[in-house]
């Protein structure tokens, strides 16, 4: 597989429960892009079903481009490869675990006040997140 849609693979970024993330080129602009493509475990996909995860990645989006947030990146794609849905954002090189070293030994120590700052960042977009899908549940 070098490429899902018209997006070209650059790199496996990492895997989760319910998808698969990918480095890729964005067409219009050559630009790095992340793209995230529904590809489940085995064995949450015969328990849920192909079906729901897909409704469920889905709602994901539709919450995801609901939220404003500097913390959070826009949707810039959203489509179906293979009959998996897959969205696509800008790609950031730069994530705590960089920052930090990746891996099991830690190979960089953050200040105090970076790890304020950062905590600060990530419990702001919580709250933000958490606010925003509320409401967007109130009406379910």
């Amino acid at each position: 597989m070098k490429a899902i849609g018209r997006y070209q693979l650059q790199q496996f970024l990492g895997r989760g429960t319910w998808s698969v993330v990918f480095e890729v080129s964005i067409p219009a602009t050559g630009k790095p892009g992340a793209l995230k493509l529904l590809q489940p475990n085995p064995v949450l996909a015969e328990l849920l079903g192909m079906e729901t995860m897909r409704e469920l990645f889905e709602r994901e989006v539709q919450i995801l481009r609901e939220l404003r947030h500097p913390n959070i990146l826009p949707i810039k794609d959203f489509d179906y490869w293979r009959n998996k849905p897959f969205f696509v954002t800008d790609f950031y090189y730069t994530d705590l675990r960089n920052l930090m070293g990746g891996g099991h030994v830690r190979t960089r120590v953050i200040s105090l006040d970076q790890a304020v700052k950062y905590t600060y960042q990530i419990l702001r977009v919580l709250q933000y997140s958490i606010s925003m899908t509320q409401v967007s549940f109130t009406g379910i």
